[in-house]
């Protein structure tokens, strides 16, 4: 007996600091939830979450993709807007973020979520499977664009919409400078979005972030529905080729026309003119993009 007794005191006492640890961290969930509620409601004050679902027309059941998904914020919005019916992938090349909202995702029982651990040209996204995909805050970061880009119009259904934030600044700069201060002009978004393949929809209200007076830009885009029947590749056929390249070479851009000489090259090229309806034709094609204007060191000559 008396050996029991001595041998009791220091279990209750390890019992006892097992159940003040257990509180402690109970409490501090608790209190992390807390926080991250509060920090979720002041985000959804200033940026719109809401609008921003409204125009990329997500519903129960729609397919979409956060896009340098980050803390999630966007992430678990849409994952309410979607349902258990639809699926949200979280795309970051961040390891860590994305565990984050898997573990967030696992907590909250929300099965739709599925993270994607992209790489930095490519953000490996399921083919013409995508109803939208969101990029807010990121498209900045990326330095290969327009490689990130070719991926989003894959992975996105014909007609599928893309939405693009970006923080306002000046024309004029380095890309990396952009880069540096987090921001992109929207000029450069437009031109690589066109030069991509992706037809411009309209701007949309933009927000301001009232603890960094930071004013955003919203742009929406769309991979178009469809195809020159002229020509088995994705937008541009065969005649037409030979017509833009014939007006790529009057301008004097010689990167264009020393890398992209023929039907093998249509897909690429493709990808750097916009769309417009031409004479003869009947079906939409496309025309050149701002070439006069560009530089050598422009995002379009980096082929």
């Amino acid at each position: 007996m008396g050996f029991y007794k001595v041998r009791s005191r220091p279990t209750s006492r390890i019992f006892g600091i097992v159940l003040i640890l257990l509180a402690a961290a109970i409490v501090s969930h608790q209190g992390l939830a807390q926080k991250t509620a509060q920090e979720t409601a002041e985000r959804d004050r200033w940026q719109h979450p809401a609008q921003v679902l409204d125009a990329l027309e997500i519903r129960a059941g729609s397919i979409v993709a956060d896009v340098g998904a980050g803390d999630g914020y966007f992430t678990f919005h849409l994952a309410k807007r979607v349902g258990p019916t639809g699926r949200v992938y979280a795309e970051d090349i961040v390891d860590k973020e994305l565990a984050k909202i898997r573990s967030v995702a696992a907590q909250r029982h929300l099965t739709q979520i599925e993270t994607i651990p992209g790489t930095p040209s490519d953000p490996r996204l399921p083919a013409d499977a995508l109803d939208a995909i969101l990029v807010m805050n990121a498209f900045h970061e990326m330095e290969n664009f327009d490689e990130m880009l070719q991926g989003l119009l894959h992975a996105l259904k014909p007609g599928g919409l893309l939405a693009i934030i970006e923080a306002e600044d000046k024309m004029g700069e380095p890309r990396s400078a952009y880069q540096k201060r987090h921001k992109l002009p929207e000029e450069l978004v437009r031109q690589d979005a066109a030069r991509n393949g992706f037809q411009f929809l309209r701007k949309l209200p933009g927000f301001t972030n009232p603890d960094r007076d930071r004013t955003y830009y919203f742009l929406l885009f769309a991979k178009p529905k469809t195809r020159c029947s002229k020509w088995p590749g994705p937008t541009i056929c065969n005649p037409c080729l030979a017509a833009t390249l014939g007006a790529v070479a009057a301008t004097g851009n010689e990167p264009y026309t020393s890398q992209h000489q023929g039907p093998a090259d249509s897909t690429r090229l493709c990808a750097r003119w916009s769309r417009e309806p031409v004479r003869g034709h009947g079906d939409t094609l496309l025309r050149p993009f701002a070439l006069v204007s560009e530089k050598r060191d422009s995002p379009a000559s980096r082929i």
